[in-house]
């Protein structure tokens, strides 16, 4: 059954209140750390960030203390990937284009902008306009409606909605265009929003926002709220929440609005089969292949050269074209860029993997790197076949409305770019790399041993999710040789082992060891066996001292039942602790998403994205129980 989502109104929308330095604030790490498990410091919120209404920014003006007042004339809607900027662009434009408002707004997709100046109006209005039927009425006159755009723009009613700024790619002539619209006193009256990811606000910032950012209004979209992704899910046959088929692990990841469109595509069925993230993954991306090589141009992909055009989807396509993804995800988180830093700042770049994307002047290279990835056996000898699927790829992603990357390849002579649409996307299929095709070769060329996610050590954090998809990745997206020698660089000897993922792993690896996969006995048998090998002093006397002294405190308990927990009459909240909360929830109503935030910062965490999935999870809890005044909410089960 199809479904059309709805559009969720009510997304949280906040804005910057730092004018002094904004971009101090727009840092791309920033944005992803309210997310569980992902890198971020805790700290990027700062409370500079308040929340206002879509009314406000559509009335253009809204006080945020006392005595301070600010003004939307110029706003920079910016987020991580998949947060819907572009959904509430349309949003906004079909706000300020409402009857009786008295403004005429146009959405303008900034990739697609040429260099223009003077003649703005006439090159790139004019067409729009007469594009659009409002009201049913009868377009204007070519001449009257050039006079019209000029009234409107002397009187400051033009809005001028540029999205996606990250998207424009080698496209200097578009930012050319904006830099001259913003600069021109002509212009200066109407009101100007920008969309794009913080990575290009900055790489555009002194050209676009000038030294400081005078003017500008920065404005970022929440992650949806778990009512929101229940209204946004709808309901199954049977008029139950679609969202309860989902089990709470496998959540983590459906407050970004991009992960439920994914979720949208599955049927009610297949809801259910999801266990782990990497199960909504699977099954989105395997649907999505399916629909986008519908398209003639795509049907092609991974079918030997000289094919005839099959009249329906072969699954050696399907196969080739997660095999083309998976080896350009891993080939950029396999390759270091410089971390974003401000302009002004004197720290040294850090290389990270490179989550941004691979521009049109670097596209070249990188299809030869990937290319001898994939060249055996597929494409031996043979580059332009490789180009002709990626090119397929990119007619395959033109079908899909730009669902894997955000490059629309349809205007040009075919994909050119890497952008993917999100950036867990990204993640997901570089753990299918790494479970399915990646060689020993790769591994020790990739340095895999420096990806692996420790808990209390940032930089290695950036990994947090290609590792947690690797170690949940479905059985039928596993090779046991590429699966079991990527988890072996988890389990192998080192001061400190990442024990969440072995955790995550233990499963299938001990699956695998009983079906008798020698790699996984061995990798199985020196795991467990190497306690005994510290207590036989293998690894040095402290080490040995401290394994004995463990187990020497280990107490034998005598069989039958035993009962943990306090007495009943122990248990619950006092009468003092329960009026003090009460009075709290009172207090909190106005502003829940604070007072979450405040009360949990008072709170002890463990380190790394542990600690930041338990804080995420107790906010959650905490602006549940304010909004609904409710002491008997479920307490999410978590150490914090």
């Amino acid at each position: 059954m199809s479904r059309k989502p709805p559009l969720i109104t009510d997304q949280g929308i906040r804005l910057l209140t730092e004018t002094d330095n904004p971009l101090h604030y727009l840092r791309v790490e920033y944005f992803r750390s309210r997310r569980p498990g992902t890198p971020g410091s805790p700290v990027a919120d700062d409370g500079a960030w308040i929340p206002v209404t879509r009314r406000d920014v559509v009335g253009n003006s809204v006080q945020f203390a006392p005595g301070r007042r600010c003004d939307f004339s110029r706003v920079a809607l910016t987020t991580d990937a998949g947060m819907g900027k572009s959904v509430n662009m349309g949003w906004l434009h079909d706000m300020f284009n409402e009857p009786g408002r008295g403004t005429l707004a146009f959405l303008i997709e900034l990739a697609s902008l040429p260099q223009v100046g003077p003649d703005f109006s006439q090159k790139i209005l004019l067409p729009l306009l007469r594009q659009a039927e409002r009201n049913g009425e009868r377009q204007l006159p070519e001449d009257q409606a050039i006079r019209l755009l000029d009234r409107l723009r002397r009187q400051g009613r033009l809005v001028l909605l540029f999205d996606a700024i990250d998207q424009t790619g080698g496209n200097e002539g578009a930012i050319r265009t904006l830099a001259y619209l913003l600069g021109d006193t002509h212009w200066q009256k109407c009101r100007f929003v920008i969309s794009g990811r913080p990575h290009a606000l900055r790489r555009h910032w002194t050209v676009l926002f000038g030294a400081n950012g005078d003017g500008w209004r920065f404005l970022q979209l929440d992650e949806f709220t778990e009512p929101q992704q229940r209204l946004y899910l709808g309901k199954d046959d049977q008029g139950n929440d679609r969202i309860d088929r989902i089990p709470e692990e496998a959540r983590e990841i459906l407050s970004v609005p991009r992960v439920l469109e994914y979720l949208q595509r599955l049927s009610d069925r297949e809801l259910t089969e999801i266990r782990t993230p990497a199960d909504v993954y699977w099954k989105a991306i395997n649907r999505m292949i399916q629909g986008g090589l519908l398209a003639d141009e795509a049907r092609l992909l991974g079918l030997p050269v000289g094919s005839p055009v099959p009249r329906s989807v072969q699954r050696q396509s399907v196969q080739q074209a997660f095999k083309l993804l998976g080896a350009m995800a891993f080939e950029m988180v396999a390759t270091r860029v410089p971390r974003d830093l401000d302009p002004s700042s004197s720290e040294e770049p850090t290389g990270v993997p490179n989550f941004r994307g691979v521009e049109r002047g670097q596209f070249q290279k990188f299809c030869e790197r990937v290319y001898e990835r994939v060249r055996k056996p597929h494409y031996e000898a043979d580059y332009t076949h490789f180009l002709q699927d990626v090119h397929r790829l990119g007619a395959m992603n033109d079908v899909l409305q730009q669902g894997l990357f955000d490059v629309d390849s349809s205007k040009s002579e075919g994909l050119d770019q890497i952008l993917w649409r999100n950036r867990t996307l990204q993640e997901f299929l570089a753990a299918y790399w790494l479970s399915q095709h990646c060689t020993k070769e790769e591994r020790a060329t990739a340095k895999l041993n420096q990806w692996v996610y420790l808990a209390d050590d940032p930089p290695r954090e950036e990994y947090y999710w290609v590792w947690r998809f690797a170690t949940e990745m479905p059985a039928d997206a596993r090779e046991p040789e590429s699966w079991i020698g990527a988890m072996e660089t988890l389990y192998g000897p080192a001061d400190r082992r990442p024990s969440e993922m072995i955790y995550r792993s233990w499963i299938p690896m001990e699956q695998y060891a009983r079906e008798g996969e020698a790699e996984a006995m061995r990798v199985h048998h020196s795991f467990l066996g190497e306690f005994e090998e510290i207590l036989a002093g293998k690894h040095g006397r402290k080490a040995r001292r401290v394994a004995r002294t463990f187990r020497d405190s280990f107490i034998t308990l005598p069989a039958g039942e035993f009962r943990m927990g306090s007495p009943p009459k122990k248990q619950g909240m006092s009468d003092e602790v329960q009026q003090w909360f009460t009075e709290w929830l009172e207090r909190s109503q106005s502003n829940p998403e604070d007072a979450a935030r405040r009360m949990s910062a008072d709170m002890v965490f463990s380190p790394g994205k542990p600690g930041e999935r338990e804080r995420e999870r107790i906010q959650q809890f905490l602006v549940a129980a304010i909004r609904d005044h409710d002491l008997g909410a479920r307490a999410p089960n978590c150490s914090g």
